[in-house]
This record gives C-alpha cells, sequence and structure tokens, in this order.
C-alpha cells in the first residue's frame, strides 16, 4: 500500500493539490462519545484549514464549533491543513463515519439547520409508521424490542450484525433506537412507552436515570463483551419461545 501510494504520489503530484487557504473540508474517519469529552471524532482534513473557534457542519446542519484538537500524537493543535487527521472536540452530536465535515458560516448554518436537527430527533423518540406496521402485523411472532446505546460506531455495528443473524419464525429482535453516549432520561422514558430492555455497551448510566429506570420497571443491561450481550438476547429469544412438547405414537388401538 505505501509503494503504491508513493507511485501514485511521484505520477500525480502535480494534480493532487489542494488549497490551504480555503474553509476546511474533510472526512469523519472515527466517532465515539468520551466520558469526560463528550462527542468526539477524528477529521482527515483533505481542503482548506480547520482551526479552533470554526463551525463544524455535516450535511447542511450545524454540529458545534471546535473547541480543541489534537494531532495524532495527541499533542493539542490550533490548526489542521490538507492531508492532517485531527481529532476535534466541541461536537453536540456524535457525526457518523463517513461524513464530510464543511466549516461554514455558523449563523447560515443554525438557521437553515436547526430545523433538520430537530426533525432528526422527533424521529429518534419512537419507531417509525412502517415499523409499528410490522410490528402490529407480526401478531404471532413474538419481539424482544430493544433500546441499544454504544460507546463507539464500530461495537454498535457488530452487534446489530450479530441481531441480522437471528433468524425465526417465532421470535425476533426489534430496534427501536439506536445512539452513541450513556443512557439518558429520553431513553427510559422511550423503553418505558414500548416496553424495551436498554442495552448498554461499554458506556456507563447516571444516578439519576437508574432510579428513573427503578421507579418506571425498566431493565438497563450493561456489558462490556459483545458476545455477553448477544448471548443474554438469545437467552431472552428461548425463554419466549417456551417449552416445546413432542409428542411420539408408540402404538394404535
Amino acid at each position: 500500500l505505501l509503494d503504491r501510494l508513493i507511485l501514485l504520489y511521484e505520477t500525480e503530484k502535480e494534480k493532487i493539490v489542494a488549497d490551504p487557504n480555503r474553509p476546511a473540508v474533510g472526512t469523519i474517519v472515527e466517532s465515539h462519545v468520551d466520558k469526560g469529552a463528550g462527542p468526539v471524532a477524528t477529521v482527515l482534513i483533505q481542503g482548506g484549514t480547520l482551526r479552533v473557534g470554526d463551525t463544524l457542519g455535516v450535511g447542511g446542519a450545524f454540529y458545534g464549533k471546535v473547541r480543541a484538537m489534537r494531532d495524532y500524537k495527541g499533542t493539542s493543535i490550533k490548526t489542521a491543513e490538507p492531508s492532517v487527521p485531527a481529532q476535534v472536540l466541541g461536537w453536540k452530536v456524535a457525526p457518523v463515519v463517513g461524513d464530510v465535515l464543511e466549516v461554514s458560516d455558523g449563523e447560515l448554518l443554525e438557521k437553515t439547520a436547526k430545523s433538520k436537527m430537530r426533525g432528526a430527533s422527533l424521529q429518534m423518540v419512537g419507531p417509525s409508521m412502517k415499523q409499528m406496521a410490522q410490528i402490529e402485523g407480526e401478531d404471532e411472532k413474538k419481539m424482544i424490542q430493544v433500546i441499544l446505546k454504544a460507546d463507539v460506531l464500530g461495537s454498535m455495528e457488530a452487534v446489530l450484525g450479530l441481531f441480522q443473524k437471528v433468524r425465526n419464525e417465532k421470535v425476533g429482535i426489534s430496534v427501536l433506537s439506536k445512539a452513541l453516549g450513556s443512557v439518558t432520561e429520553a431513553d427510559v422514558t422511550r423503553a418505558a412507552a414500548s416496553n424495551a430492555i436498554i442495552l448498554a455497551f461499554g458506556v456507563g448510566t447516571q444516578s439519576n436515570v437508574e432510579q428513573l429506570a427503578r421507579d418506571r420497571g425498566v431493565e438497563i443491561l450493561s456489558f462490556d463483551i459483545i458476545y455477553k450481550l448477544f448471548d443474554e438476547v438469545l437467552k431472552r429469544l428461548d425463554a419466549l419461545l417456551g417449552s416445546e412438547v413432542i409428542q411420539t405414537h408408540l402404538g394404535r388401538f
């Protein structure tokens, strides 16, 4: 890979150029929620220069402002130029790996994108109409309702991948919502309304949220190993199946 990159650079170096003077544009290559720092994402700058204080925009939506940046060694930096990966702090919401970061006018983003962010949050309140129709249409199939919270996107995708492998005509798993970060009061309220369990992988739960869960009768199950989480879900699916009665005819009168 390194040899190919060097060859590409030597043959195309006159064409592979970036303007460091324009507003920064980059790709999110890693995203997670840190317990102390909040949403953190690593951005590979592809054009322009990212600076502390710049407005973070993703898909035309306002995602916060650059509060601090670190380089690949963990050293604090003030600017990140093209080809530089920078760990960025200051996000309001954790972006998704593969999203494109664009620095833009903060006031314009806030005006045009607050409605989008508000709409997105409303969509996360509960299952969609299509999901509800599927749930109601599966009278004979018993479903475990799940709200999934994870520390990083990779962990969430791994858990969802295991869920997709569960194929049974009588039982199944319905993921009502999924998000990065700690379990919140909104998650507990949503779980109580839909009779769901909350699966927390690699994230904590504050004492006030735990108290609300006890008051609402909501289960919050915490895990740090993916297969332990999956085994617990399989046990609950087995419990939904119930005991199987097998009749063997030994003879006839």
